[in-house]
């Protein structure tokens, strides 16, 4: 028996519409990572900038405060701060190094204070979050000894500060390693942030 040309024409149109429908479905949505662990340079799903040389705030006596500003996520918006600043006269100084989250971002804290992360430590939404925080301070009087203290960041060399960026509503973790000497440097050397 001959199939009939009606017949033929259904079939054509059938697989016509098959077709269609299945290039007309939407590409799945990518999940975006819901965590990062400090130190995680090589993953696909991060977005690493390595800082060469590290960028370096001095604190100079009488002389200089100094604010840095970074893109984290590469989109043109700036997404936090570090400050170094302080005060003297003749008698006292009081210095202060400060991380600040610009826009909607956040930092993870200890109480108050930014808290200092080893690596390979998982940063996610578990964590405490804040938006502006003491790394350390320090002051003195009379060019003397150190007579307050304030701080996790102490002489601290390659640590991580844990951050999360809001945008869009949504949020993605990454990490800042920097360290500090003495209250009177911060070196950022790198960061990292789930795309």
């Amino acid at each position: 028996m001959k199939p009939s040309p009606y017949l033929i024409f259904l079939l054509l149109l059938i697989m016509a519409c098959k077709k269609e429908n299945e290039q007309n479905q939407p590409s799945p949505t990518p999940v975006l990572q819901n965590y990062i662990v400090t130190g995680d340079t090589s993953s696909e799903s991060i977005i690493y900038t390595r800082l060469n040389p590290a960028d370096t705030l001095r604190w100079i006596p009488f002389t200089s405060n100094e604010i840095r500003q970074f893109d984290i996520d590469k989109d043109g918006i700036n997404d936090f701060e570090f400050r170094l600043y302080g005060t003297s006269n003749p008698n006292s100084t009081l210095i202060l190094n400060t991380l600040k989250s610009l826009n909607q971002n956040e930092i993870v804290i200890s109480d108050t204070l930014v808290a200092k992360i080893s690596s390979g430590v998982k940063i996610d939404s578990t964590l405490q979050w804040g938006k502006y925080s003491l790394l350390y301070s320090y002051s003195y009087k009379n060019l003397g000894s150190i007579t307050d203290t304030a701080g996790l960041w102490k002489n601290s060399f390659m640590y991580y500060a844990g951050i999360r960026l809001n945008k869009n509503q949504n949020s993605k973790y990454g990490w800042i390693k920097l360290s500090i000497t003495e209250g009177e440097r911060i070196v950022i050397h790198d960061f990292a942030i789930c795309k």
